[in-house]
């Protein structure tokens, strides 16, 4: 068993948490209407993101919510 197989059983057992890695970030990119052009998606754990734009394809993305997050209420699982 993985850790993303770990982060999945536990989160369907707490639903109050939520999760905070790159497969999440691109999860919510793509269901918020981003595009990507079809290719190589790397793997769970380290997505290409390659979106055409700057702040998603050099991972600030990350950074920005990994500085927000602290602010937020809620409860994450971070990688």
């Amino acid at each position: 068993q993985g850790y993303f197989d770990w982060v999945d059983a536990f989160l369907a057992q707490n639903p109050g948490y939520h999760e905070l890695s790159d497969r999440s970030i691109m999860d919510w990119a793509v269901k918020s209407g981003l595009w990507r052009p079809s290719g190589p998606r790397g793997s769970s754990d380290k997505p290409d993101f390659k979106f055409g734009l700057p702040a998603m394809d050099d991972h600030s993305i990350r950074r920005v919510l990994a500085s927000v997050a602290p602010a937020l209420r809620r409860n994450f699982v971070v990688p």
